[in-house]
């Protein structure tokens, strides 16, 4: 038996376009981290480039080579840089966090596509066995609802068939042995343990023929 999979197929589509979403969001992710790294390096040489140049200011300060106003812009400088350093430091340090949510979202999804794998594959129901349908109330297009009874199998392997033979007849199946059974009334569980016949019985009207 079919369902009809569009519904979980769909969502099966949806839930590997959010895996592929965050994979590319992590990978997005590990190379704004190696830029920050990069850029933050530069940032750190301009830093000391420009603490260098304020204590060579400081000490043309002092000897009055230079004006305050441009000691003043050199401190500017300085503390923009700082700045800019620690604000590099700041996005850095929410990268693992950023990492670790976009891994539980990741897990989210993978979990969210096993799900709907799953679904996806009971759409398509199989008999445990192979079975002749005895009781069959679907239709084509039909909505079924969970837990309803789809249809009833009767296994192949084995069946019960009832024959009734007389007890002459059956004694007559038996082999020649010393002794007869018609003396006083017959063992019948020395008949059937001694019949030692064998069945064959087709089920008539199937197609291919059933036969035990």
């Amino acid at each position: 038996l079919r369902i009809d999979p569009a519904e979980y197929e769909t969502a099966v589509a949806r839930s590997r376009a959010q895996v592929r979403a965050v994979d590319a969001q992590l990978t997005e992710l590990g190379l704004e981290e190696e830029s920050l790294r990069a850029r933050l390096s530069l940032e750190r040489r301009n830093l000391s480039l420009l603490e260098r140049e304020r204590r060579r200011n400081l000490a043309l300060v002092r000897d009055g080579s230079i004006s305050e106003t441009i000691m003043e812009q050199v401190e500017r400088e300085v503390l923009r840089q700082e700045l800019q350093v620690t604000t590099m430091n700041n996005s850095l340090a929410v990268v693992p966090a950023r990492r670790e949510q976009l891994n539980a979202q990741l897990e989210q999804s993978r979990a969210n596509l096993r799900d709907g794998m799953r679904r996806l594959a009971q759409t398509e129901i199989r008999a445990p066995f192979d079975g002749r349908v005895a009781m069959a109330g679907l239709e084509l297009a039909r909505a079924v609802r969970v837990g309803e009874q789809l249809l009833e199998l009767h296994g192949l392997e084995r069946a019960e068939v009832e024959a009734g033979i007389s007890i002459n007849k059956m004694i007559n199946l038996l082999p020649p042995r010393d002794g007869s059974l018609a003396d006083g009334a017959p063992d019948m569980g020395a008949i059937i343990d001694g019949l030692g016949v064998s069945a064959r019985v087709r089920l008539r009207d199937t197609e291919p023929p059933l036969t035990w």
